[in-house]
């Protein structure tokens, strides 16, 4: 039986992370042969598999459904390289990468914040880059080990070298949004020159296209990656979809980090919610200057999804816990840093990168 997506053959996945091993298992389960980088845990995935617990059902793949690798250099030349690897070893990619890139070669980025898709684009100019966000609980609970809770969708977007021109511009807004509908949980507009200041034009690189070509290519990328059972959305901006999931991300893993509290406990107490929704504002206030309109009802359906979530630790949250380095720069500075260019007063955004820098550097 023909599958969509049949031009991809050969996947090489880097990172075997949860979110790692959930999707990869899921791939291999539905017959992709697919070539693993894993590092320190090789050797309990090369002699066991991969297992999985799952609110959609436990499975589990045996080591010889795939092919894992301990070493970069024996990675097979790939039609698809998907990236889940944390931002802190981006140093690394274009080494790591070096063996199995090619002309033409597929390249997805599942990693968090922005620049990811421009420094891959750098390192291998030939390649067709994607931006990827996963939606998605998942904890990697033991080595070879994905306990998946809740959601799984993907949302892509292909990458568009600067070069290229835009084929698409949103205008900034020129007026304050009407009044949140739950103003009584938020605390007063941030205070800010948005509105006066012209902004700056939004990175073309993330920014939509026309080329039918390029959204048929997309599209067939989109249709194998629903081969996990996940949905899979093609994004009309990778720009947006990054910001959408910064709005998600800067609050619960920064806060959940710096706190030291799960996504149960952040909601738990109207001060936490609403310092959940100032946080929010204060990343909404920063995408606008880049024609992004995160809106209150988007802010109140993100929160109504975490509630969903249970009692999840966050990736940064987990990294403090380990004594790991979090994704400090990826998640909050890149956001923080954006502010300060946009001349946006972001109080609350400065203080949480502050507090994160200085516990991440007991790690």
């Amino acid at each position: 039986m023909d599958h969509p997506g049949n031009s991809i053959e050969t996947v090489v996945w880097v990172g075997a992370g949860a979110l790692g091993l959930l999707y990869a298992a899921r791939l291999i389960r539905s017959g992709v042969r697919v070539h693993l980088l894993l590092r320190s845990d090789f050797d309990t995935v090369a002699r066991q598999g991969i297992h999985v617990r799952s609110v959609d059902g436990d499975f589990h793949v045996p080591p010889t459904a795939f092919v894992p690798h301990r070493t970069p250099e024996t990675l097979p030349p790939a039609d698809l390289v998907v990236i889940s690897t944390k931002t802190t070893a981006n140093a690394e990619q274009p080494t790591i990468l070096a063996a199995t890139m090619r002309i033409g070669t597929r390249l997805l980025t599942l990693q968090n914040g922005f620049g990811n898709e421009a420094f891959l684009a750098q390192a291998f100019p030939h390649a067709r880059i994607y931006g990827g966000t996963a939606f998605v609980s998942v904890h990697r609970v033991a080595p070879a080990v994905a306990d998946h809770q809740h959601s799984g969708r993907i949302a892509i977007g292909r990458y568009t070298h600067p070069n290229l021109p835009p084929a698409l511009t949103i205008a900034p807004l020129t007026a304050p949004p009407p009044a949140s509908p739950s103003a009584s949980l938020t605390a007063p507009p941030v205070a800010s020159p948005r509105y006066l200041l012209p902004a700056l034009p939004p990175d073309p690189s993330l920014d939509t296209s026309d080329d039918p070509n390029r959204d048929c290519d997309t599209e067939e990328l989109a249709a194998f990656l629903r081969r996990t059972g996940f949905e899979v959305d093609v994004l009309r901006s990778l720009l947006t979809g990054r910001w959408e999931k910064q709005l998600w991300n800067v609050p619960f893993n920064g806060l959940g980090a710096a706190l030291n509290l799960d996504t149960e406990q952040l909601l738990a107490t109207r001060a936490g919610e609403i310092l959940i929704r100032v946080v929010m504002a204060e990343v909404a206030a920063v995408a606008a200057q880049e024609g992004v309109v995160l809106s209150d009802a988007l802010i109140d359906g993100k929160i109504a999804f975490t509630r969903k979530m249970g009692a999840y630790r966050t990736s940064m949250h987990l990294d403090r816990l380990a004594g790991r380095k979090m994704e400090v720069s990826a998640i909050v500075g890149t956001v923080y840093q954006k502010s300060i260019k946009f001349q946006i007063d972001t109080p609350h955004l400065r203080v949480l990168e502050i507090v994160l820098r200085a516990i991440d550097a007991q790690n």
